[in-house]
């Protein structure tokens, strides 16, 4: 019956005993994270498997676990963060560990969690017809050609009406090299992979899109610089914690170079992507998985 009854509820379930040891595993913790109840139960909750991170990139799983808190203590917490889905991706979800009484393990702890956090709900988003969507054929995002169309259409609003963006340009860091060592097809996953982490993490106030081979552009509206910053600096420590996951191969790590940028009133579509071009080169000669800002 307890089985059933969490089974049944959309949220994320899960609980440890004492020791972090997974104990049980509902249907909604399973459809968000791909993992099954065979994948998890019976190893420790700080065995590599969700790798919660928080908005810093800290690996709470090996410092800072709230469910190892909530043992200790015996207080329920909640937290913004974010997990690793089995394919790699990020996903921000809202948790919240709470202590069980009356289990069979006294120690008992259960993790709560539901996709409602987003990194740009702080940034206010700009009603205003946009063109028609067309999408890359690998990573299903916006493509080039949707890119260029949206970003002359916010220059000419920025024009008419003085509404603001900014643009955020990332390369994935020796991507050639990687290309080389794991071909095409791991390549493709590499890049659906970390277009899946973006598109879950920065999905409501703003846009981001495939640009050209490994690079990704994110519009923002209405961001300032200081906002643009702290967004880019997301965007690099997210990518830097997903990881192509493989049952035939060792999980790929990635790392991107960042360069932001807010338009200048007046300048072309071509100034603006110029220098965020330059700011990218930049980070990569800091030795990538940088971010230079503008």
């Amino acid at each position: 019956m307890f089985e059933q009854l969490m089974d049944s509820l959309y949220e994320g379930i899960y609980i440890v005993d004492g020791n972090r040891k997974i104990t049980f595993w509902n249907k909604g913790a399973e459809r968000i994270t791909g993992f099954k109840p065979e994948d998890v139960i019976g190893k420790y909750c700080h065995d590599n498997i969700l790798n919660h991170v928080d908005a810093q990139g800290r690996l709470l799983c090996l410092n800072g676990c709230p469910l190892h808190m909530t043992i200790k203590d015996r207080l329920p917490r909640e937290s913004h963060l974010f997990v690793q889905h089995k394919k790699g991706y990020r996903i921000p979800v809202t948790i919240k560990t709470v202590p069980l009484e009356g289990a069979e393990d006294p120690l008992s702890v259960a993790e709560i969690f539901t996709e409602n956090y987003n990194v740009g709900d702080n940034i206010p988003v700009m009603a205003c017809p946009e063109p028609e969507l067309i999408k890359d054929q690998i990573t299903g995002l916006p493509n080039r050609e949707y890119l260029e169309q949206l970003l002359r259409h916010h220059i000419s609003l920025n024009r008419t009406l003085n509404l603001q963006f900014g643009v955020i340009l990332t390369d994935i860091d020796t991507f050639e090299e990687f290309n080389n060592i794991y071909g095409r097809r791991l390549s493709d996953d590499v890049m659906r992979m970390l277009a899946k982490t973006l598109t879950e993490t920065f999905s409501h106030a703003e846009v981001v899109g495939r640009w050209r081979q490994d690079e990704f552009l994110f519009i923002f509206s209405g961001a300032s610089k200081e906002q643009l910053k702290n967004l880019a600096e997301g965007i690099r420590m997210l990518s830097e914690s997903s990881a192509l996951r493989g049952a035939t191969f060792k999980d790929v790590d990635v790392t991107i170079s960042v360069g932001a940028t807010r338009y200048h009133a007046g300048e072309t579509m071509e100034n603006l992507i110029a220098r965020a071009y330059e700011l990218l080169k930049a980070s990569k000669r800091k030795g990538g998985n940088f971010v230079t800002v503008k």
